[in-house]
């Protein structure tokens, strides 16, 4: 007992009263961005923006003015004014830890809620004792958050990137210039004709097929959403969503940049938006258009765009064969996350496909610059996903789905490729889902077909959330037939 006396009068001593009101202000906010935003943040760089930000630089701020007002006549008002303070920033980092930006709208709330506590300090004895204890009692809100991620953490293995056979020994007998262009939400041909999409795409196939592309029909992702699905096919390897910090996995830790470092070939990827960077893994890409310098820390992925054709054409010049080209084009994207965005399912189809024909129009671009480029290049044409069109967000997908069109509308994606010398090797018909994808390409390329006796499951999964979480269904067999089929 005598301990915790005298600890409690050592903490709430008045010259640790700038202590503590600069760290209240800062710690509930941070807890809430990282809890909320992990895989967003989970680098070291991170911890240390957030520690100095959130927390450091408000202490320092708060003992400046403590020991300014400490010696004069403002020492009988330090209360209020380190209270007025500490609102104004906990209500500062509070908005930027939701809307991860702050405007003039942001501003005006801040300003609001800081003079109604301004106000009340009149009304309310030692005010900013009482909010500081709220403020860290606030954290407690974010328990919950920071045990799943703890859990996930503990539960995690990543064996599921180990490969079944010796296929990262892989050796190529081909080196042509390889080319993957991936356009997000992107429809196969064959589902665009019909179902929810209804959409004559025909004019674009034509002029794919007469520049010497084969379109595959009914090829689909495994994954619902971008991160998942190309962390997946870059191992070539399913996760079933069991998996984490799947931009390190994808930027670094692949099987597929390895096997094409070990083959000689120079690694590029060109991003449209930083989304596949924002929490800064280590990039094994020998080249990549964006750099961390130009990087927020405060940033969903999607702003900070910048012209691929533009970038690409730049690093063309210092080009040295061979290379693979990964360009990633937020386009024609898919319709919104949540409902109270949408515009109902029939302005989402219109609008969704509207943006298809400027992706037609922007594919036609860069083919047309790589056919100049490299007319004996190996191109890929493919998607991430579907476009979700038919549904009034992408959220319904989190509860089982029976219609067939609204499943396949998840997973169907754009699939052509343009073979060298317009040769297709006879097992290219073994495309089904984005997961395979390189494991044929390096069969091709080493024209070695043992390789595709390790092929994953030509399955797409959903996770439905359930009473007790998240779990993971099995919607689309290898055959193509839907089914809700729960995976263990």
């Amino acid at each position: 007992m005598q301990f915790i006396k005298k600890s409690y009068r050592f903490f709430t001593q008045d010259v640790l009263l700038p202590f503590r009101a600069g760290l209240a202000a800062g710690l509930y906010p941070m807890a809430f961005y990282i809890s909320n935003n992990y895989d967003f943040v989970n680098s070291s760089n991170h911890l240390f923006f957030f520690i100095t930000r959130f927390l450091i630089f408000p202490i320092a701020i708060f003992y400046v003015l403590y020991f300014l007002m400490r010696k004069n006549r403002l020492h009988f008002y330090k209360n209020k004014v380190l209270l007025v303070l500490n609102a104004a920033v906990f209500f500062f980092l509070a908005v930027l830890a939701v809307y991860a930006v702050i405007r003039w709208k942001h501003l005006l709330l801040i300003g609001f809620l800081t003079s109604i506590v301004f106000v009340l300090s009149f009304f309310i004895k030692n005010l900013i004792h009482k909010i500081i204890v709220v403020q860290f009692l606030l954290l407690l809100t974010t328990s919950v958050g920071f045990y799943q991620i703890i859990k996930t953490h503990l539960s995690y293995s990543d064996k599921w990137l180990e490969q079944p056979d010796t296929i990262q020994n892989v050796v190529f007998k081909k080196k042509p210039n390889i080319f993957v262009i991936q356009t997000d939400g992107y429809v196969n041909f064959s589902e665009l004709k019909g179902g929810y999409y209804n959409y004559d795409n025909s004019p674009f196939e034509k002029w794919i097929e007469e520049r010497g592309f084969i379109a595959y029909d009914g090829v689909r992702s495994n994954y619902k959403n971008t991160i998942y699905s190309n962390s997946s096919m870059f191992s070539m390897k399913h996760h079933y969503y069991n998996t984490l910090n799947e931009r390190d996995v994808l930027m670094n830790r692949n099987a597929v940049i390895s096997i094409f470092n070990s083959n000689g070939y120079k690694t590029h990827a060109f991003l449209e938006a930083p989304y596949f960077i924002i929490n800064r893994p280590k990039i094994r890409f020998d080249y990549i258009n964006y750099s961390y310098d130009e990087l927020p820390y405060f940033t969903r992925g999607l702003s900070n765009r910048r012209d691929i054709i533009a970038d690409f054409k730049e690093a063309w010049k210092h080009n040295s064969t061979p290379n693979f080209f990964f360009f990633e084009k937020l386009q024609p994207w898919h319709i919104p996350t949540k409902a109270f965005n949408s515009k109902g399912k029939e302005q989402e189809r219109i609008l969704y496909l509207e943006r298809l024909e400027k992706t037609n129009t922007w594919l036609q671009e860069i083919l047309t610059l790589i056919e100049q480029y490299d007319p004996d290049g190996l191109v890929i044409l493919m998607a991430d996903h579907g476009g979700f069109v038919g549904m009034e967000s992408t959220d319904e997908a989190v509860h089982k789905l029976e219609d067939r069109d609204k499943i396949y509308s998840v997973f169907s994606t754009l699939f052509a490729v343009k073979w060298p010398n317009n040769q297709s090797p006879d097992f290219d018909k073994s495309f089904k889902t984005n997961v395979n994808l390189f494991r044929i390409l390096f069969s091709y390329l080493s024209e070695d077909e043992s390789y595709l006796n390790h092929l994953q499951e030509d399955a797409s999964f959903l996770q439905i959330e359930e009473n007790n979480g998240e779990s993971t269904y099995k919607a689309i067999d290898a055959s193509g037939n839907i089914l809700f089929e729960k995976h263990n």
